[in-house]
């Protein structure tokens, strides 16, 4: 019964494993030929039970398959609902992940040593100095009291 539900259900829904073979199964036949045969009359049933050889030789079922199999018009109203509970192990399970990201990142966070933190001040602050007044531009490395005004600026 529950490979049958897997069969008659989009292979999506299953975990890897069973997703292939169900896909691979639906792509020769369609589901809706697929049908539910009771432990009884299925003959895959008697070997895989562990009959022996001299009993297999005259075993009907086996060499014939069940008696309704010869019929012309096969009843299959009567086919029994799946078990949800069975399917639940092999079904695909969706996990998402939320992370929460801060809007503001602190310049602090993101720059651990102070001291790089203070020159990237520095530098920050040369260079509106020198945007506000390009005639006075100030180049080269960072001055000591540029570092200073940095670490008392911020």
């Amino acid at each position: 019964m529950i490979v049958l539900s897997w069969l008659q259900s989009e292979s999506s829904r299953w975990k890897t494993f069973v997703a292939n073979r169900v896909s691979e199964i639906q792509s020769i036949l369609p589901s809706e030929v697929w049908n539910h045969i009771r432990g009884k009359e299925n003959l895959a049933h008697c070997a895989s039970r562990g009959i022996l050889p001299s009993e297999l030789k005259s075993h009907s079922l086996w060499w014939a398959g069940p008696s309704w199999l010869y019929e012309n018009n096969i009843d299959y109203s009567n086919q029994h609902s799946f078990c949800e509970d069975a399917l639940i192990e092999e079904r695909k399970k969706t996990t998402y992940a939320v992370g929460i990201v801060p809007l503001e990142l602190s310049i602090i966070d993101k720059y651990s040593p102070f001291a790089k933190l203070l020159r990237i001040v520095a530098w920050c602050f040369r260079f509106l100095h020198n945007a506000k007044s390009p005639s006075n531009k100030t180049k080269g490395f960072l001055t000591t009291l540029e570092i200073k005004c940095a670490r008392m600026r911020s």
